[in-house]
């Protein structure tokens, strides 16, 4: 029996600085993924987080799709690939040991910022962890990407389910308070049709809102918080975060996770995740559908109100 006393170590290889090098890098997690339609085919994936100067400010993570033979791990690219393009997920860490039939990488990640997270208004909490989330990899033009999707087992939270589709959006629709709640999951599929930006409020009431919309000029997802509730305690906390240009035809797909504190947000089926703290006041909890510039179209929306997990 090999015994391991964690204290001598022989140094076998090394990565990088490779990808975006500014910043702080730790927290790496190294593990080998499927590629999605692709049977037989997988690649390793590395992950690193930064500390500092990430993609919308302060804190963030990295990952790098490529080889490993044991011994050295090898890039098959040079650009970055950002993890997320929300201001709060940080030092994702994945289970080992998951059962081999259950076949899942699953991670999770502190839904925080160094940028502020000795700053959060709450008290006795001072954080958070994401919600848990599995992961493979998809060809995308020609390169493979991390795709981030809900796990499953957080169906057994729904309980009231609401649903419309097949409607005109011109301006604001509020579709009722049955929608709305401090805990939601949100399924919304949109036609940006003849908009300039088409989307969904959450937590709103007259003077708060957190934005999750789709500009179409830019083909660009984006989530809004300049108006969440409570932003003052740092200055770095608000702003309105972007992902990279998407198309400007459509369909815009977002499947949204809203907590008392959070929003989550996998758009275009876990192709590009936000993970955002907010703040509201109670009072805040209506959701609202929009479309500016011109008529959209929304085929669907799905929501459900959450349980608790705290028993």
């Amino acid at each position: 029996m090999t015994v391991f006393n964690l204290k001598d170590w022989e140094f076998l290889s090394s990565f990088g600085p490779s990808g975006n090098a500014d910043g702080t890098w730790e927290c790496p997690d190294l593990f080998e993924l499927k590629v999605e339609n692709e049977p037989g085919v997988s690649r390793w994936v590395l992950q690193v987080d930064q500390g500092n100067e990430a993609i919308a400010g302060g804190s963030g993570g990295q990952y790098f799709v490529g080889h490993f033979d044991g011994t050295t791990f090898t890039s098959d690219h040079l650009d970055t690939y950002w993890l997320e393009y929300g201001r709060d997920f940080y030092a994702a860490v994945s289970w080992s040991d998951i059962p081999a039939e259950d076949e899942r990488r699953i991670w999770l990640g502190w839904m925080n910022n160094w940028l502020y997270a000795n700053n959060l208004p709450t008290h006795p909490w001072r954080g958070v962890q994401s919600i848990p989330r599995s992961l493979t990899l998809r060809r995308t033009g020609g390169e493979l990407r991390l795709i981030q999707r809900p796990v499953e087992e957080l169906q057994i939270l729904r309980r009231d389910h609401f649903r419309i589709e097949d409607q005109l959006l011109t301006g604001t629709m509020d579709p009722g308070d049955a929608f709305g709640g401090k805990a939601l999951e949100i399924l919304a599929e949109f036609q940006p049709g003849e908009s300039e930006e088409v989307g969904l409020r959450v937590h709103v009431s007259d003077d708060e809102a957190t934005t999750i919309g789709f500009d179409t000029q830019y083909g660009e997802i984006f989530v809004n918080g300049r108006k969440s509730g409570n932003i003052d305690f740092h200055p770095s906390f608000s702003g309105s975060h972007r992902g990279p240009p998407q198309g400007n035809d459509g369909p815009v797909r977002l499947h949204i996770f809203v907590d008392w504190s959070s929003i989550e947000v996998f758009a275009q089926d876990g192709s590009l995740v936000f993970t955002h703290r907010i703040f509201p006041r109670m009072e805040s909890d209506r959701i609202e559908l929009y479309a500016k510039g011109g008529p959209a179209h929304l085929v669907s929306l799905d929501v459900w109100k959450l349980d608790s997990i705290w028993k």
